[in-house]
């Protein structure tokens, strides 16, 4: 029998062209998985488009479901060089009168007299610690620890101390000048306030250290005070207010006033009014969250009757129930805030199902005092407002076992086991074309001796005949 070294040579037959051809018929399931994959991922993808504007909008929702988010304040001042002040959500709309009569300082301690930032001072042990003074009496802030540092020869020059004490964490900042007379070593209080005031103690070492010594002036050859501890100190509508800082959080509530000069016997005025500019930027962004959903659902569920095009997920019923749960959430919650309809507030519906928002009706509609917008939005004495009811909806609709969650898992599960299908008749179809080529192999080596056969007859009688 023959030897074919290459598949045709024998018949010569097209096999290879042959195998193809009948793979390809055979492979026709493979490819019809394939586009219901393709599909099947397109959805995928779509869905990921909507949970991205369902969360957006979520998101814009988080603004406007609870009362506190229309309660916000903004304040003013008749002279900003004295004080500026802000307001937090909840302030009472009105206004008071500041009268400065102290800024609060931090203690500074200064040491003059070093030839240079690397001179040596000595060594031992520094003690700094933070409280106040009354007259010569040190009384320790029982808030803030003492700190103990150790200076030997490794860190016995003015700077190595001034990293030391730095680098201590102690409450104080440490700063070196070098001027024309030499160095000149600064310490201040990190915070202002007289519970604030430094104590500054040396013990062991060679003794150079005192130099570096404070008691409020008592050590001898010590730093001296150049800026003296101090509280800051006001009247607010003639009532006095003693803070360690000159930003007061507490004195006012609701109000953060931060003071920057004196102003005896020239009060300020400071007004707090409601800020609507606030929740009118809120309510926008929330439209507009809405009307990005709006559109992208209407691009997935689209027809060209034109292109006879429809989009990716036209049709569906999960996408006409998520239109239907939101465009239900605007029911009558108008009527939760005294209003009629939604109208009044300003928002109207066009026939794309998108939101345009009036700026001027919903100013008016805002600054009504017999209506509530709030109440049309929040959750208000357990009944849900607009923004509340659409983020409980969007969470059912993406949380775990979600309606969109819930879809999106089931086009997951339908892929992967397309994928196991496709993985079995891949495997089938190795066998199918091992065993096109066993045959038509099969074939070609019997044609091939067939031939031969053929051949050497058609020599031997020619021999013979002559």
């Amino acid at each position: 029998m023959a030897t074919i070294s290459s598949a045709g040579v024998g018949s010569g037959l097209d096999i290879e062209n042959i195998i193809t051809n009948l793979m390809t018929v055979e492979r026709q399931p493979i490819t019809q998985i394939q586009k219901l994959q393709t599909g099947l991922k397109a959805d995928i993808s779509a869905y990921g488009r909507v949970q991205g504007a369902l969360s957006a909008l979520q998101t814009a929702t988080a603004s406007l479901k609870t009362p506190a988010a229309f309660a916000a304040a903004k304040a003013s001042v008749s002279d900003g060089t004295v004080l500026t002040a802000s307001a937090r959500t909840g302030a009472a709309v009105g206004s008071v009168t500041v009268e400065v009569s102290q800024l609060a300082q931090a203690q500074q301690l200064t040491k003059s007299g070093f030839l240079s930032s690397s001179a040596v001072v000595g060594t031992g042990t520094l003690t700094l610690e933070l409280g106040s003074y009354s007259g010569t009496t040190f009384t320790a802030n029982p808030d803030k620890s003492p700190k103990s540092i150790t200076i030997d020869s490794s860190n016995q020059t003015l700077a190595g101390i001034r990293d030391a004490i730095n680098n201590a964490q102690a409450g104080v900042t440490a700063v070196i000048v070098n001027g024309d007379a030499g160095s000149q070593l600064f310490i201040s209080s990190n915070e202002s306030g007289t519970k604030n005031a430094v104590r500054i103690s040396q013990s062991g070492g060679n003794g150079g250290l005192s130099a570096i010594a404070f008691d409020n002036g008592a050590t001898a050859g010590g730093m001296s005070e150049k800026a003296g501890p101090l509280d800051a100190k006001l009247k607010v509508n003639g009532v006095d207010v003693t803070r360690a800082s000159n930003t007061v959080s507490d004195a006012i509530d609701g109000l953060t006033l931060t003071l920057t000069k004196t102003n005896i016997g020239s009060p300020v005025t400071v007004g707090v009014a409601a800020d609507t500019g606030t929740s009118q930027t809120n309510i926008g962004n929330f439209a507009k969250a809405y009307n990005d959903l709006n559109r992208i659902l209407r691009e997935l569920t689209a027809y060209d009757p034109a292109t006879k095009k429809a989009g990716e997920l036209n049709g569906d019923a999960t996408i006409r129930s998520i239109q239907s749960q939101l465009r239900g959430a605007f029911g009558n919650v108008a009527s939760n805030g005294g209003f009629s309809s939604l109208s009044e507030l300003g928002m109207t519906f066009a026939s794309d199902g998108s939101i345009s928002v009036n700026s001027s009706k919903l100013t008016d509609a805002l600054a009504n005092p017999a209506k509530s917008v709030s109440r049309v939005f929040a959750t208000t004495n357990g009944a849900d407002g607009l923004a509340a009811l659409i983020d409980k909806r969007i969470t059912s609709m993406i949380s775990t076992d979600g309606l969109v969650s819930g879809k999106v898992e089931g086009l997951n599960l339908r892929v992967s086991n397309l994928d196991k299908r496709t993985e079995a008749l891949e495997t089938r179809m190795t066998s199918i074309e091992a065993r096109y080529r066993a045959q038509f192999t099969l074939l070609d080596t019997t044609i091939a001796s067939m031939n031969a056969t053929s051949t050497y007859l058609k020599q031997q009688l020619s021999s013979s005949s002559s």
